[in-house]
């Protein structure tokens, strides 16, 4: 009898070892699957990471604000690795873009649009930032 209590004992310890171990590897590869160009908001504000150098990155920024024709844009150099943007649209809406700098190949992006935030309009603003990538 003790020595079946010690068996069940031993594979129930192996069952929750195994279990345990699974849950990890599946939470490691959705954590893997999380990567550049998946667009986030949190917080009202849209955080997407793309396999863009710092630079081009800026340089996309710039253009796509002057494309949008914002005005009073204000631009900031935090650190080397750090740079904001802070515009305004034909409504009045404060835009204000942070780059952030990575890797020297992967940039986060952090766009938020007024003080609620507007999904939308973010978006469409990464979109334009995109569409200069190539131009950086």
């Amino acid at each position: 009898m003790k020595k079946r209590a010690f068996i069940l004992k031993i594979a129930a310890a192996a069952a929750l070892s195994l279990s345990m171990t699974s849950c990890a590897f599946l939470l490691a590869s959705a954590g893997a699957a999380v990567g550049t160009g998946v667009y986030n908001y949190v917080q009202n504000e849209l955080k997407v990471t793309e396999e863009i150098d710092f630079h081009t990155a800026t340089v996309a920024s710039r253009r796509a604000l002057r494309d949008l024709e914002y005005y009073e844009v204000y631009e900031e150099d935090i650190d080397g690795n750090t740079r904001r943007f802070v515009a305004e649209n034909a409504d009045n809406q404060r835009i204000v873009i942070r780059l952030d700098g990575q890797t020297k190949k992967v940039t986060t992006f952090n766009i938020r649009v007024g003080v609620m935030g507007d999904k939308d309009i973010a978006t469409f603003i990464f979109d334009r930032i995109k569409e200069n990538f190539s131009q950086g």
